[in-house]
């Protein structure tokens, strides 16, 4: 009990001497200290200790006229911002400001960006089947392109070895409602496409999801999303998820204005990242299949500079 009842005084003299330090560190300008009285005297024990260090620090002794005994004690040190050495000033001077820091900054305007995708406002894209069209009354095909979508959003996070596994385990949720030959069947087709070895990379643990993309292209100031994306250092990978029903077979059959769309993200990427080849495809979640998209298809429907 005697060792409790010592580290006790120990642990509330530590945090007392805490206190005298966060005290003494507050003040901008001065400091005064000071004992405080109770009833049954003076307490003086912060009050001791910096006394004891202000006569170390020989600390001049003043006359105080304030009805109290002794004298007090005055420490002062002139106060001083950071001095520049000779040698930070001089290389301050040498300093040359880049070019671009003597151009005006353009002004901004209200102008409102506008999103690739919107592009397809523009013409109207090739139709696609009823979510409870006769044929498929419980909505399936749009539900299977939300899976394919999910899958390969959050499958490529993984390490190689539980991507299989992973998808098994997604796609047996009783909530998607899939019997256990649709899941394999759709595991098997999101698996084929991670390990295509034309777009493996694109989803890769280097590659990005969901990506955000904006800048100038043709006057007109885009910001978009894409799918997809991967910055390689000799190229850029680009894949776009499209869900009609059915898909196009051949990319020329492709409608404008998804081929619009593309051309635009490809500006866009082509721009942020000179010198490097930039490839796009489209994923059809109907099919599970991945379109690459030709450059000469894409130049024709690029936005005018």
């Amino acid at each position: 009990m005697r060792d409790l009842g010592v580290a006790e005084v120990d642990r509330a003299r530590r945090e007392e001497n805490r206190l005298l330090y966060v005290a003494l560190t507050r003040a901008e300008d001065r400091l005064l200290v000071c004992g405080w009285a109770r009833k049954a005297g003076l307490n003086t024990e912060w009050y001791d200790q910096v006394r004891r260090g202000f006569e170390a620090l020989d600390a001049e002794a003043m006359p105080f006229d304030g009805g109290f005994p002794g004298d007090l004690l005055r420490l002062q040190t002139a106060q001083q911002g950071p001095v520049a050495t000779e040698t930070a000033v001089a290389e301050r001077a040498e300093a040359a400001l880049p070019p671009w820091s003597a151009i005006p900054a353009r002004a901004e305007g209200n102008e409102a960006s506008t999103a690739p995708s919107s592009l397809l406002d523009e013409e109207t894209g090739p139709p696609a089947a009823a979510p409870h069209a006769p044929s498929d009354p419980r909505g399936l095909r749009f539900r299977r392109g939300r899976l394919i979508h999910a899958l390969l959003q959050h499958l490529p996070a993984l390490p190689v070895s539980g991507r299989s596994a992973a998808a098994a385990r997604f796609l047996a949720r009783p909530g998607h409602g899939l019997e256990p030959a649709a899941q394999a069947e759709l595991a098997a087709e999101v698996m084929a496409l991670l390990e295509d070895l034309r777009f493996a990379d694109a989803f890769g643990p280097a590659s990005l999801a969901e990506a955000p993309i904006a800048g100038r292209v043709g006057g007109r100031l885009l910001a978009g999303q894409v799918d997809r994306l991967l910055v390689a250092p000799d190229r850029v990978q680009l894949i776009d998820y499209k869900t009609n029903r059915p898909p196009p077979g051949e990319p020329a059959d492709v409608a404008p204005a998804y081929l619009r769309q593309m051309a635009a993200y490809r500006a866009l990427l082509r721009l942020a990242f000179p010198g490097r080849a930039v490839e796009c495809a489209l994923l059809w979640t109907y099919s599970a299949r991945l379109m690459p998209l030709p450059d000469d298809l894409l130049d024709s429907h690029t936005p005018a500079p």
